[in-house]
């Protein structure tokens, strides 16, 4: 047949620009000449072959591609900020865009703050007073924490973001404020926790376990006294 071709992968795409009422740049790539057998070939390595592209380069783009949710701009602001602020124990020790031992990527970034910043304290926050909240409470964990490593776990680190609500409520109700020296007094009985040595090469224990010992040492050092009632 004078001038068909055959697609190899993406037929769904072309059908659906066909349909489309607008005009689009699709860019194409075309190989001229092949057999059956490299045509049965090429089909195969492009849907068993091709790699994804990473999910942390997808979410560092997403903003350049205008597709970003309201969450995931928060997100990706206060990632970039933590980064590059100088008083941040995170500086340095963030990757954008894969995943690199010793450094939180910005998917884990993401999926430890995601709820937080969802609902409860954070989500009613305004931005500045969110990111000095955040800070402080890296801050005071940074301080307290015999070995500082433990921040750069992924497990560890989405684990004490479950539990930020339930701390800096604590933080307040004690001491009529959330500045990180309050929460060093807070977080010190879960900083001085034995999580299985994982800083130093052991295995880390699991997120939920970590959140179950946090939690319950956090209400065991939670003193009631006749002033909260």
């Amino acid at each position: 047949m004078p001038r068909a071709f055959l697609v190899l992968d993406g037929q769904h795409r072309l059908w659906g620009y066909q349909k489309c009422s607008q005009r689009h740049r699709v860019p194409v790539a075309i190989y001229e000449g092949l057999s059956r057998a490299e045509e049965a070939r090429l089909f195969i390595d492009i849907n068993t072959n091709q790699r994804g592209v990473p999910a942390a380069l997808l979410l560092d783009i997403k903003h350049l591609a205008e597709i970003e949710s309201s969450r995931e701009q928060i997100l990706r602001e206060m990632f970039d900020r933590l980064q590059r602020d100088a008083k941040s124990p995170l500086a340095g020790k963030l990757s954008a865009t894969k995943s690199l031992s010793g450094k939180i990527s910005r998917v884990t970034f993401n999926k430890a703050l995601s709820t937080a910043i969802g609902s409860g304290i954070l989500f009613e926050a305004d931005e500045p007073t969110r990111y000095k909240l955040v800070l402080n409470y890296l801050n005071a964990f940074e301080a307290e924490l015999p070995d500082k490593r433990l921040l750069q776990k992924s497990a560890f680190f989405e684990a004490i973001f479950e539990t930020i609500d339930e701390v800096v409520r604590s933080t307040m109700a004690l001491h009529g404020n959330a500045k990180k020296e309050s929460i060093q007094r807070v977080i010190r009985p879960l900083a001085s926790l034995d999580f299985g040595k994982g800083a130093i090469g052991k295995t880390l224990p699991s997120k939920k376990a970590i959140v179950a010992l946090m939690q319950t040492a956090l209400r065991k050092n939670l003193p009631i006294s006749e002033e909260l009632l």
